[in-house]
């Protein structure tokens, strides 16, 4: 069996392009990592209804950040990992704000009806600033904030698990 190998007109092998993504989400992610213990950057998003929210109106509660869009199958799983903790999150009293970084209202409402959470979730449409100022380069993205704002998890995707213990642990 032999390996056809197509070049690019910059000479570049087409089978270069997969490998080198799948090593950036593979390896790199860790290194786009917010520091943990860090003070988490404030912002102010828009809701799909159009009201301002910041990070900050959630100052003294345990904060769950979850960035990314509505066509991702990652942040599909990751959403199935937020409801099989839905009931703890609930119970907890911690806010979930889902920020989606690239999608139309309309699709963000389709996309809550199936992946519908019992514990409260803050919707907001993200910008590019808070991408800049999160180092959003691979979704999801899951970042859990102390009740002082301060960074305990970094990760481009959790079990529901770690979540839990992650949180537990405080």
């Amino acid at each position: 069996m032999k390996l056809h190998v197509e070049t690019g007109r910059n000479g570049i092998k087409f089978y270069l392009i997969p490998l080198f993504l799948l090593f950036s989400l593979c390896f790199t992610s860790p290194l786009f990592a917010l520091a943990t213990n860090a003070p988490a950057s404030d912002f102010t998003l828009v809701t799909l209804e159009g009201k301002k929210v910041s990070l900050s109106d959630y100052r003294g509660k345990m904060v769950i950040l979850k960035l990314g869009t509505t066509w991702c199958p990652g942040c599909r799983d990751q959403n199935r990992e937020l409801q099989k903790i839905d009931d703890f999150i609930k119970e907890a009293g911690i806010t979930l704000i889902e920020i989606f970084l690239d999608d139309p209202a309309d699709e963000i409402r389709a996309y809550q009806q199936e992946y519908a959470m019992k514990s409260p979730v803050v919707t907001l449409l993200g910008d590019e600033r808070l991408q800049r100022d999160y180092n959003v380069y691979a979704i999801p993205r899951l970042i859990i904030l102390s009740a002082d704002q301060k960074i305990l998890v970094d990760s481009t995707g959790m079990k529901a698990a770690q979540i839990k213990a992650r949180i537990l642990q405080k």
